[in-house]
């Protein structure tokens, strides 16, 4: 009966030791994992994403650009090292760009390039025109140096355009190629507008960036002093659980000599003997129980509380990240939607120019008609005949400004069709971040309900560790009743005794390093 209990109680110690040795190595193995996946996603950046942004836009820009002032070569007269030299102006920086870029992709003077590559062309090409719709290229301009979010950026390009356009009427008004105070007067406004419109969007945007920035930065200070607290309990960890497996093959000796030992005691006692010390062994093996599970169910209380504080204070975060990310949401729309009204506004200009072509192709016809009567008139007619053909080449010039207006309602048109497909790309992301929020915010709900029931089940534990001590009070005082055998076998109690103690020692040993390990397991919790 003693050798069968040994036996047990052996057992039972190693499969305890081996379940939660299991159990640490697999936080290890986890902690380890999120670190890695951690330090993957550092590897982005919001400065690099928005560099290469700006750059694509530039790239696109600059090649259209480049490929206009080629074509000029053969639809009209202008000199081939003028264009050559627009061509060069236009792809230049963004060559300059690229190789930036492929050595440093968080550097800041990319937007350095960008804005004064473009300012260079910009100037040569609004003085060196002879049309000076030109002005609208800084347009797309100020569309794409959004991206970076700088009012003062965008302030100081718009205050140079305007500039360069001041110059530009008053070289074209020296030569005789003004376009006339009305076009200026429009071309100063747009530009104005432009500005203004330009700089409140980037500040509006900046503080935003700026904002969100620091939020960043501050959770991503968190996350680093987290992550290497979590290596440090880890190195500990692992080192407490090598101590551990010693202590438990120590444990393991030491209840091997408790065997012999009650195998000697077994041959000089009766039968009275062997109740004696099965029900001392009983009693003792009751006892540790009772110690480890009353340790056990403190420790599974004191990590609930901990859990909950955190769940609590994780909750709180989730809502308010998924409260921004509605806001987020919702502003993307608004932009989307004042995009596409503005859109539907390009599409009634074509109508209207339609409508011009149709009164142009009219006027030409009448001027037409009006020389055949004016030739049949003879002498008399050919007053009338001057007029009409006065009349045809307004209707020509017409016709030619018409075509000139309307090819600059498709660029603009086109332009806006690119920021929409922007906006409404961005809108998606958004949408996808919402979702992923919202999943967020459900586990941690599925993580709260859980910790709720295993709340539950460590009361029902402490209840049952109540019932053990009572039971053990009553096995202990049924002890007591037949303490009177003990002389018969005092002769073997010494070795008995001796094993014992070092075998209490050795549990007690274990016990503490196991409260260690339930301490760390806080610490990571926390």
């Amino acid at each position: 009966m003693e050798r069968h209990m040994v036996r047990r109680i052996n057992k039972s110690l190693f499969n305890l030791c081996r379940e939660r040795y299991n159990k640490i190595a697999g936080k290890v193995q986890k902690l380890q994992f999120i670190y890695v996946i951690y330090g993957r996603m550092k590897e982005l950046t919001e400065q690099g994403r928005v560099n290469k942004t700006a750059m694509t836009g530039h790239t696109i820009m600059g090649i259209l650009l480049a490929l206009v002032n080629f074509l000029e070569i053969f639809r009209t007269s202008k000199n081939v090292v003028y264009v050559a030299a627009l061509i060069v102006l236009a792809l230049g920086p963004v060559v300059a760009e690229w190789i930036c870029y492929r050595k440093n992709q968080e550097t800041k003077a990319i937007k350095h390039l960008l804005g004064i590559g473009f300012a260079v062309y910009y100037t040569v090409a609004l003085i060196g025109a002879g049309n000076q719709l030109v002005f609208v290229y800084v347009i797309p301009m100020f569309i794409l140096i959004s991206v970076f979010s700088d009012s003062k950026y965008a302030l100081e390009l718009g205050i140079g355009a305007t500039i360069v356009n001041f110059i530009s009427i008053a070289v074209h008004t020296m030569k005789g190629q003004g376009e006339g105070p009305t076009f200026y007067g429009t071309e100063i406004i747009i530009l104005i507008l432009t500005t203004a419109f330009s700089y409140c969007s980037s500040a509006v945007l900046q503080k935003s960036f700026l904002s969100r920035l620091g939020e960043m930065n501050q959770a991503k200070g968190q996350s680093d002093t987290m992550l290497q607290k979590i290596l440090e309990v880890s190195d500990a960890m692992t080192k407490k659980i090598n101590g551990m497996s010693d202590e438990v093959e120590l444990l393991g000796s030491g209840v091997s000599d408790t065997r012999n030992a009650m195998e000697e005691l077994t041959g000089g006692t009766t039968d009275t003997a062997e109740a004696v010390q099965n029900q001392l062994s009983q009693t003792e093996a009751i006892q540790e129980k009772v110690m480890q599970v009353t340790q056990a169910s403190d420790s599974i209380a004191e990590s609930m509380t901990v859990t909950a504080e955190a769940l609590n204070a994780g909750k709180k975060n989730i809502e308010q990240l998924v409260s921004q990310v509605s806001v987020t949401e919702q502003t993307n729309s608004q932009v989307a939607a004042e995009l596409t009204s503005l859109k539907e506004y390009m599409d009634k200009m074509y109508s209207i120019i339609e409508i011009i072509n149709n009164i142009t192709s009219e006027t030409s016809l009448l001027s037409l008609n009006a020389s055949i009567e004016a030739a049949r008139a003879g002498e008399a007619g050919r007053g009338f005949a001057v007029v009409a053909s006065e009349i045809s080449g307004l209707a020509t010039q017409t016709q030619e400004a018409t075509v000139s207006i309307e090819e600059l309602i498709r660029n603009v048109s086109e332009e806006l069709e690119k920021v929409v497909t922007i906006i409404e790309s961005m809108i998606s992301q958004v949408e996808h971040q919402n979702v992923t929020v919202n999943e967020t915010a459900g586990s941690f709900r599925t993580i709260e309900d859980n910790s709720d029931r295993v709340q539950s089940q460590s009361d029902a534990l402490s209840g049952i560790v109540k019932e053990l001590e009572s039971a053990n009070a009553g096995i202990m005082d049924s002890i007591q009743t037949i303490s009177a055998i003990s002389e018969e076998v005092a002769a073997h109690t010494n070795s008995t005794l001796t094993t014992c103690e070092k075998n209490q020692k050795s549990v007690e040993h274990l016990m503490a390093e196991t409260e260690n390990l339930i301490e760390l397991t806080h610490q990571l919790q926390q």
